[in-house]
């Protein structure tokens, strides 16, 4: 979407920049809005990018919106960071309930899930457009926890940004594992109660608990 958006904001680099991307890398840092935010804050990023720069915003909103995160994706264009299927019958064979708190759009993660066939496994789903604040916020996560019945000293918070380890937290849960798959540039997840290669490494830290 970033790289899109050039052929109408002159100066890539200086936008690179501001959205805290690596071309060469093709990474966005870790602490960046887009690692950070939800879809909305991503999109008033560049909207104030836009008019700190005071390029002409004449049907620019239009042209952000055309190229954002088109839903015509396929389950070939998804790139899964380990064996997901693998890890939530693992968890559901160990009766464990499994939650999704994401920053993305609920329509996007829908879609998503349902493409890697998930959608038998996940008991609830939290996204950053549904009408409650988001991470780091724990209130999306107590709204999980209140959907399952679960108590919050019960949970494990997986995730692979600082707004998702914060999150976790800030909602006291009983865990909170950092994972380092995901292509984000300069990461830190110490604040974590552990931090995994990968999410097929999850198995072994639930052992560990039991």
């Amino acid at each position: 979407m970033v790289r899109s958006l050039t052929h109408i904001i002159n100066d890539s680099d200086k936008l690179f920049n501001h959205l805290g991307y690596d071309p060469n890398k093709d990474k966005f840092e870790f602490d960046s809005v887009v690692a950070k935010g939800t879809n909305d804050d991503i999109r008033n990023s560049i909207f104030e990018f836009i008019l700190d720069n005071n390029i002409n915003s004449n049907n620019l909103k239009e042209e952000i919106q055309k190229y954002w995160l088109p839903l015509d994706f396929k389950k070939e264009d998804i790139i899964q960071c380990g064996n997901i299927l693998k890890v939530f019958k693992y968890l559901k064979s160990n009766n464990i309930k499994i939650a999704v708190c994401t920053s993305d759009d609920r329509e996007t993660t829908e879609k998503t899930l349902k493409l890697l066939n998930l959608n038998d496994y996940i008991d609830d789903v939290m996204c950053g457009d549904d009408p409650i604040s988001s991470k780091p916020s724990p209130e999306p996560i107590w709204k999980i926890c209140s959907n399952l019945d679960i108590n919050i000293e019960n949970t494990l918070m997986i995730g692979d940004t600082i707004s998702d380890i914060h999150g976790g937290i800030n909602a006291k849960c009983g865990k909170v594992v950092g994972v380092l798959s995901g292509s984000y540039d300069n990461v830190d997840l110490t604040d974590a109660d552990e931090i995994i290669d990968s999410i097929d490494d999850l198995p072994g830290i639930i052992e560990l608990i039991k």
